[in-house]
């Protein structure tokens, strides 16, 4: 193992196991009851002479109740000996969390970044969440809620691969201009308040590349700096992260945004340079601390203003 692959072993959190493991008994029947949304890869184990070793990887919508059957499905199954979820150790809470405490009110997530707890892109980032999450009925984060009940189930290891949400958004802030800075902030806590009464029946419909995923998409095209460090650079640390697993397990199930898995499936034997993507940028200075504050208020009380606007339109 190098230092890239201990690196990678270094970043996962890993819950223990539930107790025995349960062995999937007709492999072939289980290949022919995977749901459409289920990518199946390969990797070989270096450490067990070449043994292949088979990846089952999940794609979801991430505000989709059809999801979370299907992440359901795929475990009872496969039964893997592994289950790996879409998270990092800064959001591992979400697997705990109820709907009210997910959904925290605006106010709340303004002052955990005026208290310097999270970074101000993150509150952006969940104020969209939960606005749209909202408007469809359902908790942000359910499948890996039900991604760990299945694995406690079948009594498989937990390994959360994602990207640390705090190098993310330090690489995704850091990637912007000063101008594109404040557009982009604004573009996400405007996005809550733009939610079509059709969007029940288009998340589903775009099952296939998830809402938020498509969503993150859809900014970048507009701010294509952020493609890079908001998508790809994360579809390259997971599959890193994954091919690590192939030394642990042979059967792994994987519960991913659907728009990650074009880009997994393209980079699943391309060489990745971990140290670089999981390196956090250069902090700003200090003095301009006070500015990206006026930013925020004046962001704030912009989408405030909207949100009044569309209120009384909708009357």
């Amino acid at each position: 193992m190098d230092r890239h692959e201990e690196a990678a072993e270094d970043s996962m959190d890993v819950f223990a196991d539930a107790g025995s493991h349960d062995q999937m008994s007709d492999e072939a029947g289980a290949m022919d009851n995977l749901p459409s949304c289920c990518t199946v890869l390969t990797c070989n184990d270096p450490t067990n002479f070449g043994r292949e070793q088979t990846f089952y990887i999940v794609g979801t919508a991430h505000v989709s109740t059809q999801s979370c059957e299907d992440v359901k499905r795929v475990i009872r199954l496969v039964k893997p000996e592994v289950v790996f979820l879409e998270l990092c150790v800064e959001r591992r809470g979400i697997l705990t969390m109820t709907k009210q405490e997910v959904q925290a009110p605006p106010g709340e997530l303004f002052n955990l970044w005026r208290a310097g707890k999270v970074p101000l892109l993150f509150v952006a980032y969940s104020w969209m969440l939960s606005q749209v999450a909202d408007a469809l009925g359902v908790t942000p984060g359910e499948e890996f809620r039900v991604a760990l009940l299945e694995a406690q189930q079948v009594g498989a290891k937990v390994v959360l691969g994602d990207r640390p949400v705090r190098v993310t958004l330090a690489r995704t802030w850091g990637a912007l201009s000063r101008w594109n800075k404040i557009r982009f902030i604004w573009a996400l806590l405007t996005t809550g308040f733009c939610v079509s009464d059709d969007l029940k029946a288009e998340v589903e419909a775009m099952k296939e590349s998830d809402v938020l995923t498509q969503a993150m998409k859809d900014l970048a095209e507009e701010f294509p700096e952020l493609m890079r460090p908001l998508i790809q650079e994360r579809d390259e640390y997971m599959v890193f992260v994954l091919r690590t697993l192939a030394s642990r397990a042979s059967r792994v199930v994987a519960v991913v945004g659907a728009g990650h898995l074009s880009g997994m499936r393209e980079k699943w034997n391309a060489d990745i340079d971990f140290e670089e993507i999981s390196r956090m940028p250069a902090m700003p200075q200090k003095s301009s601390s006070w500015t990206w504050r006026r930013v925020a208020l004046i962001s704030i009380s912009g989408v405030a203003l909207t949100a009044f606007v569309t209120m009384r339109w909708r009357r």
